[in-house]
């Protein structure tokens, strides 16, 4: 997709996920990212993946360069869009530890990888494959999910190919 190889199946920890979906993030007529979605249980229903309790990974492949504070601040404004005030200020520390670890970033470049591995109550975030930490946050991971998955995702055709879909 895009010229960027998806895998049917990786492994995390132990266990191996199966593909659920991919698609490309675009904003305005740019090509942002190619995101992969894969599932211990590979469903097409969008509130079983918010939040099932089985293990997930959200893979982003950067298709251009892209400021970690641009990346950081679109994040915020689709967890604001798809939760209410109250939620996102109990997912305050949770957000700012994620600010955090994609602080550690300046600029993501073409080709830049990130993958939150999504596991009971906690997310871990890699970028090129290595760890930059785990956010334990029993919330954080539908919150997370929501961002692609929810009722106000950040595309929604990315939704429906994330979902396998289109």
């Amino acid at each position: 997709m895009d010229g960027v190889a998806i895998a049917s199946e990786v492994t995390q920890g132990p266990r191996t996920l199966k593909l659920v979906g991919a698609g490309v993030r675009t904003k305005f007529v740019f090509r942002i990212y190619v995101a992969a979605l894969y599932a211990l249980e590979p469903s097409q229903d969008a509130r079983r993946l918010i939040e099932g309790p089985g293990a997930r990974r959200l893979h982003l492949q950067m298709l251009r360069d892209v400021d970690s504070a641009t990346l950081e601040e679109a994040m915020h404004d689709e967890l604001k869009a798809n939760h209410s005030a109250d939620d996102v200020r109990a997912l305050t520390p949770a957000i700012e530890r994620l600010s955090q670890l994609l602080k550690t970033t300046d600029r993501l470049h073409e080709g830049d990888t990130i993958d939150l591995e999504i596991d009971a109550g906690a997310v871990a975030i890699l970028y090129n494959r290595q760890n930059k930490g785990r956010i334990d946050d029993p919330r954080l991971p539908a919150a997370l999910m929501r961002v692609w998955l929810g009722d106000n995702p950040t595309q929604t055709s990315l939704k429906q190919a994330l979902l396998g879909l289109r």
